[in-house]
C-alpha cells in the first residue's frame, strides 16, 4: 500500500520554472483576459512616464524662458497623462482580480474533486487541518500571486527597464553616477530576497500546523475538558504560538530593514543627481528640466524596485503552496473513481444480478497491515445471499477492517475479496457501495435537516420516506422534533443525543434499500427501550437482505445464521450459536461470562 503524505516544507529551488509553467496551464483557459490586462498595464505605464518629461518641456519651455508657447497644450496633456494611467490603472486591477479568481475557482474545484477521490490512507496519515490548509491558505497564496503579482510584475520590469533607457536618453553622463546607486540596490535586493524568502516559508509551514493543532484540538474539546487537559493543551498551543510570534517577528524585522534600506539607496541616488545636477546646470551643460525629470523618473523607478522583493516572496510562496497542492493532485485516486469495463459493472440494487452457486460475498486467504501492523492473516470467510453472519472477538481482532475491506476503503495486500463470484478490485466499488451499506457504531451526520441527512442527496419517495420512517421506529422521534423532518442536527449532529443519531442513521441507511446490511456495533449507543423498537424494526427490514453485524454483546447475534469468531486476524471458529456453545470454545466461554455479568 503506497503512502501518501502532504508535507509543509516544500523546497521551490529548481523547481520555479515548472511550477510556474503548470500554474500557468490554470490561467490558459483565460488569456483574453491576460491580454487585456497587458494592455492596460502597457498603456498606465505610457501614460505614468509620460509625466515626468511634460514637467520637463514645461519648466525648460516656459518657466525658464517666460513664454506660453505651447504651455496650454502641455497642461492639457498632463491632465490626459494623468487621468489615462489612472484610468487604464483601475481597468488592469479588475481584470487582474476577476482573473485571479476564475483560476482559484477551477483550482480548488479540482482540488476538491481530488481529495474527495483519494483512499482513506490518505486521510489516516495527513491531518484534516493540514488538508484545509492546501484548500484555504495555499489557494490564497496562489491568488495572491495572479492578483497581486503575475500582470504586476511584468508591468514594474516593463517600467523599470523602460526608465532606465529614458535616463539613459536623458543624460548619460548623469545616468552613469545614479548606476553606482541602482547597483548598490540591486545587490541589496538580492541579498534581502534569500533570507525573506526563507523567513515567508517558515510563517506558512507555522500556519499550517497552527490550522492542524486548532482543528484537532477543537474538534476533540469535549475530551479536553472531559480529562482535564486544559493546562496541558495550553501549552502545546503556547508553543505552537511562540513559534508563530518568532516567524512573524522575523519577518517583520526583515522588512523593517529592507524597506528603511531601499529608501535610503533612493535617497543615496537623488543626493547624487542633485550635486552632479546641480553642478551641470550651473556650469550651463544641462538643463534645470533635465534634472526634475531626472529626479521624477528615478521616484518612479525605485517605487517598483522596492516592491519586487515583496512581490518576489509572493510569487515564492506561491510556488511553494503550488508544490502542495499540485503534490494532491497527482496522487492517485481510488480504483473506484477510475472507469471500469461496462461488463465490470454491477448493476444497481434494483436490478438484482448474483453468479449462480457462488456465495455472494467470499473472502479467499486474506492478509491485510496498516504500513506494517498485520491486522489479518489467511482471514476466509464466505457469506451466502440472504445469509446473517455475525462477526465477533476481542478488540483489535480485524472486525471493522474486514468490513472496510469489503467496502473498498483499502485493498488486501495478499488473497481475494469476492463479490457474486467476482473479485471487488474488477469491480464498480461505486456500484458495490450502494448494494451494500454501513451503519457505523459512531454515525456522522452532516449539517442540515434531518431530511437531509436520511435522503443522503438522493430524490424524495415520499412513500419509501414513509415506509423507512415506520421501520426504523422514528415516526415518534420525528414528531416530537420542532421542525419535525425540517429541524437541523447541528454540526456532526451536536443537537441529537447519541441514539439520536443512531436513529437517523438507521433511517438513511433503509432509505437507500440496501441488499446487505452491516451493523458495526450499530446498537451501542442506543438506551434499551429504544434499542427494543430498533432492533425489532430492522429484523423486519433484514429480511430476504445478506446482513453482517459486528458485535462485542453477544446476546445481539444469537439469532444469526452464523457466527464468525475472529482471533489474531483469522477465523478462529465458525458456526451456529447453538454448535459454538457445545463446542466449549473462546464463544462459549465468552457468551457465559457476558451472561454472568
Amino acid at each position: 500500500m503506497r503512502r501518501v503524505d502532504v508535507h509543509d516544507k516544500v523546497s521551490v529551488k529548481d523547481i520555479d520554472l515548472r511550477m510556474t509553467l503548470r500554474l500557468l496551464s490554470f490561467v490558459r483557459p483565460h488569456r483574453l483576459l491576460v491580454v487585456i490586462a497587458l494592455a492596460a498595464m502597457a498603456l498606465a505605464t505610457g501614460f505614468n512616464l509620460l509625466q515626468p518629461y511634460i514637467i520637463k518641456l514645461v519648466i525648460d519651455e516656459n518657466l525658464v524662458k517666460g513664454s506660453l508657447a505651447g504651455f496650454y497644450g502641455y497642461v492639457v496633456l498632463f491632465g490626459v497623462a494623468v487621468i489615462g494611467r489612472n484610468v487604464f490603472s483601475y481597468l488592469q486591477m479588475v481584470i487582474v482580480t476577476t482573473l485571479g479568481q476564475r483560476v482559484i475557482l477551477d483550482m480548488r474545484k479540482r482540488l476538491f474533486k481530488k481529495v474527495l477521490e483519494l483512499p482513506l490512507s490518505f486521510y489516516d496519515r495527513n491531518p484534516t487541518g493540514r488538508i484545509i490548509t492546501r484548500h484555504i491558505s495555499d489557494i490564497e497564496a496562489v491568488n495572491e500571486m495572479i492578483s497581486s503579482g503575475l500582470v504586476s510584475v511584468i508591468g514594474d520590469l516593463v517600467m523599470v527597464l523602460s526608465i532606465a533607457v529614458i535616463l539613459l536618453l536623458l543624460d548619460r553622463s548623469l545616468f552613469l553616477y545614479t548606476l553606482i546607486s541602482i547597483v548598490l540596490l540591486l545587490v541589496f535586493a538580492h541579498f534581502m530576497k534569500v533570507r525573506l524568502r526563507e523567513t515567508n516559508r517558515a510563517l506558512r509551514q507555522n500556519t499550517a500546523k497552527m490550522n492542524a493543532f486548532l482543528h484537532e484540538y477543537i474538534a476533540g474539546i469535549g475530551v479536553v475538558k472531559g480529562f482535564g487537559r486544559e493546562e496541558k493543551i495550553r501549552r502545546k498551543f503556547r508553543v505552537h504560538n511562540d513559534d508563530f510570534k518568532r516567524a512573524g517577528m522575523k519577518l517583520s524585522t526583515l522588512y523593517s530593514v529592507y524597506f528603511p534600506g531601499v529608501e535610503f539607496i533612493s535617497a543615496l541616488a537623488l543626493v547624487i543627481v542633485l550635486f552632479k545636477g546641480g553642478l551641470g546646470v550651473i556650469g550651463g551643460t544641462i538643463t534645470i528640466g533635465t534634472v526634475i525629470a531626472f529626479a521624477g523618473y528615478l521616484e518612479k523607478f525605485f517605487g517598483p524596485v522596492k516592491d519586487m522583493s515583496d512581490k518576489y516572496n509572493i510569487l515564492q510562496s506561491a510556488l511553494a503552496s503550488c508544490e502542495r497542492i499540485f503534490t494532491i493532485l497527482d496522487m492517485k485516486s481510488s480504483p473506484e473513481y477510475g472507469s471500469p469495463p461496462a461488463s465490470m459493472r454491477l448493476p444497481h440494487p434494483e436490478e438484482g444480478g448474483t453468479a449462480e452457486g457462488a456465495p455472494l460475498i467470499e473472502f479467499r486467504n486474506v492478509e491485510f497491515d496498516y504500513g506494517g501492523e498485520e491486522v489479518l492473516r489467511t482471514f476466509s470467510l464466505s457469506i451466502d445471499q440472504g445469509e446473517k453472519v455475525a462477526i465477533v472477538g476481542p478488540t483489535g481482532a480485524g472486525k471493522t477492517t474486514i468490513v472496510n475491506l469489503l467496502l473498498g476503503f483499502y485493498h488486501p495486500r495478499e488473497g481475494e475479496i469476492l463479490y457474486a463470484g467476482r473479485d471487488i478490485r474488477t469491480l464498480d466499488i461505486g456500484g458495490l457501495r450502494r448494494k451494500v451499506v454501513l451503519i457505523p457504531q459512531e454515525p456522522f451526520l452532516f449539517n442540515g435537516t434531518v431530511l437531509d441527512n436520511i435522503l443522503g442527496g438522493e430524490e424524495l419517495d415520499e412513500a419509501w420516506l414513509d415506509v423507512t420512517l415506520k421501520s426504523c421506529g422514528i415516526v415518534r422521534f420525528v414528531e416530537n422534533l420542532p421542525d419535525g423532518l425540517n429541524t437541523f442536527v447541528g454540526e456532526r449532529g451536536s443537537r441529537f443525543s447519541a441514539g439520536q443519531r443512531q436513529l437517523v442513521s438507521f433511517a438513511r441507511a433503509i432509505y437507500h434499500r440496501p441488499e446487505v446490511l452491516i451493523l458495526d456495533e450499530a446498537t451501542g449507543n442506543i438506551d434499551p427501550e429504544t434499542e427494543h423498537d430498533v432492533t425489532s424494526a430492522i429484523k423486519k427490514m433484514m429480511e430476504g437482505k445478506t446482513s453482517i453485524v459486528i458485535a462485542h454483546r453477544l446476546q445481539t447475534v444469537v439469532e444469526c445464521d452464523k457466527i464468525a469468531v475472529v482471533m489474531n486476524g483469522k477465523v478462529a471458529e465458525e458456526g451456529p450459536h447453538g454448535a459454538l456453545l457445545r463446542a466449549k470454545g473462546y464463544y462459549s466461554a465468552l457468551y457465559g461470562l457476558q451472561i454472568t455479568s
